[in-house]
């Protein structure tokens, strides 16, 4: 079986060099290379040119004249490629001893497995191995990977997400997927996006955690003075607008993914509210489990008031189990709701959304939804940091973040509408408001340009 190893180049000829270096010593099945250069202007492309015209055919380089970015230029080193699979590979990575035999065995090892991965130095969170010592030199690194690389399933993991630095896929996968999606510019979110298509396909990613493959990181950045930062920014913007929900629920494999989330038929129990029954007990709705709020103390600290309470709600609450309390002395996150707004010792605004906390850069984005800093309940900052980390908010969050959870929103002609599973309910009347101790003072604007942008879920009578 022939692998076509696919790597772009955009100048930093000597990171090139070094790859190419580690594939011609490692490259333990048969293989060729399949370069396209996006413009380099430090004597790449004629390199690349020698290199080709002296390898007998293994060696290919294509030529654009400016970039096109990563997705662009892997598309068309894929279509000119022969192989039965493929490798998106960085130029500015070091493959390592057996690590294409290896990739194999964890890729072909159950016909369901569309992609797999190397664990890196510098990669998504759940590829991420520490190396024991920074390596002085690639000696030093092949030294290390050797001892590394030994064949142990035990090490594999199914995953959401694998990264593009290093990524080997089937062909028939790439075909029937029509490869990365060029509307994320330059580079980013292009390898999330690919995989997110490949679970939606029914077939699934694969870590290969016996496989060391290093990854300086950003180097193609930095050498070209692109701004990293902006791109990846843009694009993930673009992954929200296209699947309508944050990238992080698959890079770091947290919670359900929307609409998995959402409840299905009108008139389905919402989550996210509270209620008191007639003994003066108050409980949280949340995933069709009533959590309890275990004392005044609790009560007070999580930001509650009576005017945000629904009365006579005890037949709905005879029927739901019972779930974890709701009591701050509990290990967190266990005692807390599945999403709220934390403030910091020094004031910094958090958001925790589906086990994730997204630090708050710029507090007044938070205004379209309806959150209020009052309404921040205190916590530590390092107990946030029991959770993964997410992008800032900031900005339009229309645009930059998915629809959350629990909000309530009034849109044209005061027709109301609850969010859930990133989904629009919309609310029969508004006499369904008290029901789950709703105020129409709490919802926020929405317009009809996001109605129509957003889907819709279920009625809520």
């Amino acid at each position: 079986m022939l692998t076509s190893i696919l790597i772009l180049t955009l100048n930093n000829l000597a990171f090139t060099q070094r790859c190419l270096d580690s594939i011609l010593r490692f490259t333990d099945l048969p293989y060729e290379i399949v370069f396209v250069d996006n413009g380099s202007t430090d004597g790449t492309t004629a390199w690349l040119r020698e290199i080709a015209e002296g390898s007998g055919g293994q060696l290919r380089a294509l030529f654009n004249a400016d970039n096109q970015g990563f997705a662009a230029g892997c598309n068309r080193a894929a279509a000119a490629a022969r192989g039965q699979c493929l490798v998106l590979l960085n130029n500015d990575a070091l493959v390592s001893p057996r690590w294409l035999s290896q990739l194999h065995a964890a890729l072909y090892a159950e016909p369901s497995v569309a992609a797999a991965g190397p664990v890196s130095n510098c990669v998504l969170p759940l590829q991420q191995r520490a190396l024991a010592a920074q390596p002085g030199s690639p000696e030093a690194f092949y030294a290390f990977a050797d001892g590394y690389n030994r064949p142990n399933p035990g090490k594999w993991a199914d995953v959401l997400a694998i990264s593009g630095f290093c990524m080997l896929v089937k062909r028939e996968a790439w075909e029937t997927l029509g490869g990365l999606d060029t509307r994320f510019a330059i580079g980013g979110y292009e390898d999330i996006d690919f995989g997110y298509r490949v679970l939606r396909a029914g077939w699934r990613l694969r870590i290969a955690g016996d496989t060391y493959v290093y990854h300086e990181g950003n180097k193609s950045f930095e050498a070209n003075r692109l701004d990293s930062s902006t791109i990846a920014d843009r694009n993930r913007k673009t992954f929200i607008r296209r699947w309508g929900f944050n990238p992080e629920r698959l890079i770091l494999r947290v919670g359900a993914l929307p609409p998995d989330s959402a409840p299905q038929e009108d008139g389905a129990l919402p989550g996210g509210w509270y209620a008191m029954d007639r003994s003066a007990g108050v409980y949280r709705i949340e995933q069709g489990r009533k959590r309890p709020v275990v004392s005044i103390e609790a009560y007070a600290f999580f930001r509650l008031s009576a005017d945000r309470l629904a009365r006579n709600a005890d037949l709905v609450l005879q029927r739901l189990p019972l779930g974890a309390p709701l009591d701050p002395k509990l290990p967190f996150p266990l005692g807390y709701p599945d999403q709220f707004l934390a403030s910091d010792e020094i004031g910094n605004l958090h958001l925790v959304n589906g086990g994730i906390w997204y630090p708050v850069h710029d507090p007044r984005s938070l205004a379209v939804w309806g959150w209020r800093a009052g309404d921040a309940v205190p916590i530590a900052y390092e107990t946030l940091l029991a959770l993964p980390c997410g992008w800032p908010v900031s900005g339009d969050l229309w645009e930059s973040f998915e629809l959350p959870d629990y909000r309530l929103f009034v849109g044209p002609g005061r027709a109301y509408y609850y969010s859930e599973g990133g989904r629009l309910r919309r609310l029969a009347g508004e006499e369904v408001l008290s029901a789950y101790g709703w105020s129409p003072r709490h919802a926020a604007p929405i317009s009809e340009a996001q109605l129509k942008r957003l889907p819709p879920g279920p009625a809520l009578t």
